[in-house]
C-alpha cells in the first residue's frame, strides 16, 4: 500500500507539472503581446505628432496670414482633436478650450518703465482706447521703418492712455489682454499708422489719432491676429 502511494503521488506530480508550464507559457506570451501592443501604439502617437508638426511648419505661416480660412486658432484645436482622439493628455487641460479668462488684478494705465521712451522728437498722439474692453492689456507702439518697440505701456480694463511727443513716421499699435489665470496665445496688432507734423512755431500741425481696442470676442476692422509674442 504504501508503495502505491508513492507510485501515486509521483504520477499526480509529473502530470501537473507540464499544466504549469503551459499556463506559465502562456502567461509569458500574453504580456510580451501586450508590450508589443503598448510599444505599437506608442510609436503611432510619435508617427501622428511628427506629422503634425510637418504640417504646422510647411502650412502655418500661411494660416496665420489667413489664407485657408481657419488661421492658427484652428490648427491648435485640430492637434487638440488628434490628441483626444489618441487618448493623449486626457488629464491635462486641452489646447484651444481654456478656463475663461479672469482679469489681471492692480494693473494701472502707466508706462511700462523697463522700456525706454523713443522717438521722443514730435508732438504727435496717439490714444489708445480700451474703455470697451473688460480685461487689461499691454501695448507697445512698434515704429514700421526701425522694427523695434518705441514705447510700451499697461492700459487698466475700461481706460484709456494717450501716448505723446511722439516723432512723425509709421507705427503699428501691437497689444495683448493680461489675465490672472493663463497667457493668451493670440494677440492683434493694427494697421500701420501714418503720423505726420509741420509747420514751425505757433503754426505747428501734427496728427493725433485715436485707436479703440477689441472688445473681447468682437473684432475691430483693421486688426490682425498675431502670436502674443510679436507684441
Amino acid at each position: 500500500m504504501e508503495l502505491s502511494i508513492k507510485q501515486k503521488n509521483m504520477v499526480t506530480e509529473d502530470t501537473e507539472k507540464p499544466v504549469e508550464d503551459i499556463i506559465t507559457i502562456r502567461a509569458r506570451k500574453r504580456e510580451q503581446q501586450e508590450k508589443e501592443q503598448k510599444s505599437f501604439v506608442k510609436k503611432m502617437i510619435g508617427i501622428y505628432i511628427a506629422i503634425f508638426l510637418l504640417f504646422f511648419v510647411l502650412v502655418g505661416p500661411l494660416t496665420e496670414n489667413g489664407i485657408g480660412g481657419g488661421g492658427s486658432s484652428s490648427v491648435s484645436s485640430t492637434f487638440a482633436s488628434m490628441l483626444t482622439v489618441l487618448g493623449v493628455g486626457e488629464n491635462t487641460k486641452n489646447i484651444g478650450s481654456e478656463e475663461p479668462p479672469i482679469p489681471k488684478k492692480d494693473v494701472k494705465s502707466v508706462y511700462d518703465e523697463t522700456l525706454p521712451l523713443k522717438n521722443t522728437n514730435g508732438l504727435c498722439e496717439v490714444t489708445i482706447d480700451n474703455k470697451a474692453n473688460d480685461m487689461p492689456v499691454y501695448v507697445r507702439i512698434w515704429d514700421v521703418s526701425k522694427q523695434e518697440p518705441v514705447r510700451a505701456l499697461y492700459i487698466q480694463e475700461g481706460d484709456y492712455f494717450t501716448v505723446d511727443n511722439l516723432a512723425p513716421g509709421i507705427y503699428e499699435v501691437r497689444y495683448k489682454e493680461l489675465y490672472e489665470n493663463h497667457v493668451p496665445a493670440y494677440s492683434s496688432k493694427s494697421a500701420p499708422i501714418e503720423l505726420a507734423q509741420s509747420g514751425k512755431g505757433k503754426n505747428i500741425s501734427y496728427t493725433a489719432k485715436e485707436l479703440k481696442l477689441n472688445r473681447r470676442g468682437v473684432a475691430v476692422e483693421g486688426m490682425q491676429q498675431i502670436n502674443s509674442s510679436e507684441v
